[in-house]
């Protein structure tokens, strides 16, 4: 699609962009610049909010993780106080 810049610096966003990505006005967008281009992103009100459940899966598989780090770590633990003693005198 293209836009057109304003004396002002300003682009209007087609309706139908505005519908899909729920954009109205006053609504924040972030302007990066990606590979020779401009990338505009919308910025929800509240990020966090808006993140909240989108990481589940990659929290849980983190959490797996852990769980069998802590497994490795008590059995190495075990290996070590278990071997035999040597006194050096």
């Amino acid at each position: 699609m293209r836009m057109i810049i304003s004396k002002r610096g300003r682009i209007s966003i087609p309706g139908s962009l505005c519908e899909k990505y729920r954009l109205t006005t006053g609504s924040r967008l972030e302007c990066l610049e990606r590979g020779g281009g401009i990338l505009l992103v919308p910025v929800p009100d509240d990020p966090i909010k808006a993140f909240r459940g989108k990481a589940r899966g990659e929290v849980k598989a983190l959490l797996r993780e852990r769980r069998w780090d802590k497994v490795r770590e008590t059995k190495r633990r075990i290996e070590l106080f278990s071997l035999p003693y040597k006194n050096s005198a």
